[in-house]
Parts: structure tokens; C-alpha cells; sequence
């Protein structure tokens, strides 16, 4: 069955393939092996794939805009990323430690454990369509570090851009018995989650599909990196310019499809005035435009149903009678214009769900209604990422200890992330750390010795 890649920039088919047949999936399968490779080799594959990458940086930046519509300046900014990610899994493989432990310590025995990190089987990588080989790297990287047998499955949108990263891969020196691209229907998919072929699945996506693969894969380990809903918090204190140059970049990049956008922003009642104002005037006339264009900040969103949902969703909100938007206009195909609202209270459930796209609800808050403050951030079940802007101490120490979820970034958005920092939410946010240690860790199995 052929699959059509629908560009967002011109609602015209980019691209056509063929899903996985069942046939294609066997041979894949039976042709995975375990392959015995020292580490300093393996390092030299990274060393391989981050050069290979660099001198493929334009064309494969093109390919990711062309399919999913992200600025093209962003698409070379995943490439370098993507780069930064497999020279932190070339650097960690010296890192990566066991441990000896002695049974002395509560019983009279010489014994010795040696404890280390072995494969745990087949890895199975379901990738997102905002970041097509960023998160592809993050996941198959550590993987293969582990030692396992590793699997891609793309997310359709972006097979070209994900098979042209693979391509890459495989011309870098990994085998093709390490590491195999698939994409089939998805009941086939499901076939193959719920199978004994597969030991661990790591999947970056929604909340229902994450819970429709629970469902169907048993007593699997599962890795989950799904969205967010996450706060940006604007005190009395920040450094404004600092925190108004974040929000915009938060929020509207990658048109707002980002789990770690800034997509509820908290501001404190004696700096309002100053950051709407901003806000306003940085939206007024913004149109997304054509992303190959690179002087262009906004583009449109990865499919024209995408875009219809969030305005759907935006008009749902604009119901209430504590949210009022100042821009608002209905989609023209995949292009959406960033929306501006104003929400007037902290207890309604106004922007509750998880809006992909760029719209910027702004609630205030004052000294006296913290407390309020943390319980709205904290209601919607997501606990991805936060970030704060303040100096207060107190209310630094506060927030760690309150909100509910993976990170608090201080004097920075949500969105920050590195390469080698812990990634990874709670609730409806996913399970699991990404980070190359931590991914390596989650994707490993701790095997003994005992003499």
C-alpha cells in the first residue's frame, strides 16, 4: 500500500512509498543479529555519521522542511543537533562503568559480583514528525551503544528525511544486522509490538497512542516521551527582554509543535502590561509563510487537519468567559497565523489540553495567588518541562519542590535541552529519562557475575 507525503507548503504530494509489506518485516527480523563490535570501533561510526551529517547538512535540511514544514533555518539547526547528539554517544561509550560489589558486607563470603550493562534484545524506535533524526538519534544512539539489535519505525510524514539519515547510518559503518529502518500500516505495527520479536519499545508521540501501545505490548519495557503542556513563568523580578526573547522563540518555533513549548504563559500582574504589549506587537502582522524562505521565523504546521484542530480548539477556548483572544484567525490550508490570548483566571480549565501550535494564552497572577499559580500548572496531568523566570529563592526552591513535573529551568523556557541532561516527564508526559547516560541506562540490563 503507497503512502503519499503531502508537503505542507503546498498541500501537493512531495513524495510517494510503499508501507512494509509483512514479507519485508520477516526478512528484516530474521536478519537482525547481535553483532560483537569493541567500543573504540564504535566510536569511530560516530565519528563517521556526525562528518557524513555535516556534509549533507543542506540537503537533508531540505528534505525535513520540505515534508513537515519546519523553517529551514530550524531544519540546519536539527542537523548540528543531530551532529551534537552522536558525538555525545561517542563520548559517553568512556564513561560507561560497572561495579564490583563484595558479599562481606552481610555475610561471611569471599564472593564478588561484577555487575555490567548487557543488551536487552531488540529495540523497537518510534519516531515523532517535529524532529525526524534529532529524536531518531537520541533514541537508536545509546541503542546501539547498548548493543542491541535496533529498529526505526518514522512517523510516515517524514520516511524520507528519517531513511536519508539512515542511509547515512549504514554508509557511517553501522550494520545493517545493528540497525534496520521499517514502516508499515499500522496493523501490521501493532502485530509487531504485541510479538516476542521485540524486548523494549521507545516511543516520542501522544498520549493515546502511547496508551494503545501499552495496551498491546505486554510485559515489554516501554520508554514514553510524550507531550506537554508546559508553563513559562514570567515573576515581578525577571530580566523581561530575556524572558520575552524566550517566549517568542519557545513558542513559535517549530510552529509550535514542540512537547517542551512554552504553551501556557504565567505572567505576574506588575510586568503584564509590559510583556503583552510585547507580545502584541511582535505578533502583529507574523504570517507563516513559505519555510524554505530562509529570513521566514514561521511556517505552516506539519498537515492542513493539524492546522483545523488547533483552530477548532482555539475557538473551544474562546468560549470561556475568562479567555479573550486578540488574534485569531481560521487556517488557510497547513498555515497558521500565531494566536494571542488573554486568560483572566487561574481556575477554570482554559488551555488545559495541549495545543500543537503557535498560540500564546497569557494568564496573570499575583503575590498572593502562588499557590493558585503552581495548582494551574499542575491540573492539566502533563509534567514535562517548566522554565521560571525570577531571582527569588524562595520562590526558586518553591517551585522545585511543587510542580509536578521533569525539569524546572531557572531564568530559562521549557524548552531548553542538552544533549547530556536527564529529558523526561511525569503523568500524562511519559515515563522513562532520554539524555544519551540515561537512554543507555533505560536500554540496558544489568547482568552479574559472581565468583
Amino acid at each position: 500500500m503507497q503512502f503519499d507525503v503531502i508537503s505542507p507548503i503546498d498541500n501537493k504530494v512531495y513524495n510517494s512509498f510503499n508501507y512494509t509489506t509483512k514479507d519485508e518485516l520477516n526478512n528484516v527480523l530474521t536478519h537482525l543479529d547481535f553483532v560483537d563490535i569493541p567500543k573504540f570501533a564504535i566510536k569511530e561510526l560516530f565519528d563517521n555519521l556526525a562528518k557524513l551529517l555535516d556534509e549533507s547538512k543542506k540537503e537533508l535540511a531540505t528534505i525535513i522542511t520540505k515534508e513537515m514544514g519546519k523553517p529551514i533555518q530550524e531544519s540546519y539547526v536539527e542537523v548540528q543537533r543531530t551532529i551534537n547528539t552522536a558525538m555525545c554517544c561517542r563520548d559517553f561509550i568512556g564513561n560507561i562503568e560497572g561495579q564490583i560489589l563484595s558479599a562481606d558486607a552481610y555475610m561471611d563470603s569471599s564472593r564478588k559480583a561484577h555487575v555490567e550493562y548487557s543488551p536487552i534484545g531488540t529495540a523497537l524506535c518510534i519516531i515523532p514528525f517535529n524532529f525526524p533524526i534529532n529524536l531518531c538519534m537520541h533514541k537508536i544512539g545509546p541503542s546501539l551503544v547498548a548493543g542491541n539489535k535496533t529498529i526505526i519505525k518514522p512517523n510516515p510524514q517524514n520516511y524520507f528525511s528519517t531513511k536519508f539519515f539512515y542511509e547515512l547510518c549504514i554508509k557511517a559503518g553501522f550494520d545493517t544486522k545493528m540497525l534496520a529502518l521499517i514502516c508499515p500500516d499500522i496493523p501490521l505495527l501493532q502485530d509487531l509490538i504485541a510479538s516476542d520479536d521485540i524486548d523494549l519499545i521507545s516511543f516520542t508521540g501522544g498520549t493515546k497512542t502511547a496508551d494503545a501501545i501499552a495496551a498491546t505490548c505486554g510485559r515489554k519495557k516501554q520508554l514514553y516521551e510524550l507531550g506537554g503542556n508546559d508553563p513559562l513563568v514570567i515573576h515581578k523580578d525577571a530580566d523581561l527582554d530575556k524572558a520575552f526573547n524566550t517566549l517568542i522563540n519557545q513558542r513559535i518555533g517549530t510552529c509550535g509543535q514542540r512537547c517542551t513549548a512554552a504553551k501556557r504563559v504565567f505572567v505576574h500582574k506588575d510586568v503584564f502590561d509590559n510583556i503583552y504589549n510585547r507580545v502584541k506587537d511582535a505578533l502583529d502582522g507574523m504570517i507563516a509563510k513559505d519555510p524554505m524562505d530562509e529570513n521566514n521565523i514561521l511556517g505552516p504546521v506539519v498537515t492542513k487537519e493539524a492546522a483545523k484542530n488547533i483552530y477548532d480548539l482555539c475557538k473551544k477556548y474562546e468560549g470561556l468567559k475568562s479567555v479573550k483572544f486578540t488574534y485569531l484567525n481560521a487556517p488557510k490550508d497547513a498555515y497558521f497565523n500565531p494566536a494571542l490570548a488573554v486568560c483572566s483566571s487561574l481556575e477554570d480549565n482554559a488551555f488545559d489540553e495541549e495545543i500543537f501550535g503557535p498560540v500564546i494564552p497569557i494568564f496573570t497572577y499575583s503575590d498572593d495567588e502562588i499557590d493558585k499559580l503552581i495548582a494551574k500548572i499542575n491540573s492539566t496531568g502533563y509534567g514535562l518541562q517548566s522554565g521560571i523566570f525570577t531571582n527569588s529563592l524562595d520562590l526558586i526552591k518553591k517551585m522545585h519542590k511543587e510542580l509536578k513535573v521533569g525539569s524546572v529551568n531557572i531564568n530559562e523556557g521549557p524548552g531548553f535541552r542538552a544533549e547530556n541532561f536527564p529529558f523526561g516527564g511525569v503523568g500524562k508526559s511519559g515515563s522513562g529519562k532520554e539524555g544519551v547516560k540515561y537512554t543507555f541506562h533505560n536500554m540496558s540490563t544489568l547482568k552479574t557475575l559472581i565468583v
